[in-house]
């Protein structure tokens, strides 16, 4: 196992700081904590949905959506799995995130709410390799069985039985693997 791979980096800190708060998010003018063990437990929920959906080592996953903890929980699920997270600027066109899950291939992609989704559901029909759409915000109007709520999906995870399979993938990640692609304007 890689010792400054961003996942396994992950797992030791939410084991060594499990009950310690690993981020706060403000909603509505209120502050949340979400503890190491908390985002550890969302974070391997999704990892086990991403291993039970056929997401193997270097898959390209998209993320596009704002800054919000469940980028953070996509990322990480991501990484611990082996595949590469690829992040989609939040304010992209739907003609610029369809190039770039064009260009790297993705076969996932979490979007944050539905700005991203209708965005993307505008051109998921175009991309054979690109198969699911997981959408933060659990109050967004989807569509078509291509499409799960991160909470759905992360139930899936919780009841998946590839606990093992995510374990042998965190063990196998190397220091010199993939973590992110950005794309730039230049």
């Amino acid at each position: 196992m890689g010792t400054s791979n961003l996942a396994p980096l992950f797992r030791a800190s939410a084991r060594k700081h499990a009950d310690e708060t690993a981020m706060r998010y403000e909603v509505d003018g209120e502050w949340r904590s979400v503890t190491y063990r908390e985002l550890d437990e969302k974070v391997r929920a999704v990892g086990n949905a991403l291993v039970e959906l056929g997401i193997q080592p270097g898959d390209k996953v998209g993320i596009f959506s704002p800054n919000r903890p469940e980028w953070t929980i996509a990322d990480f699920a991501t990484l611990s799995v082996g595949a590469v997270s690829v992040a989609i600027y939040a304010t992209h066109t739907a003609a610029d995130a369809e190039y770039l899950a064009r260009d790297a291939d993705l076969r996932l992609v979490f979007v944050g709410g539905q700005e991203q989704y209708d965005k993307v559901r505008s051109f998921i029909a175009r991309l054979d390799q690109l198969e699911t759409i997981v959408v933060f915000e659990e109050d967004a109007a989807v569509e078509g069985a291509d499409t799960v709520l991160l909470g759905d999906f992360m139930e899936r995870g919780r009841a998946a039985e590839a606990q093992t399979e995510l374990d042998a993938r965190l063990e196998g990640i190397d220091d010199d693997d993939v973590a992110t692609l950005i794309y730039t304007s230049g």
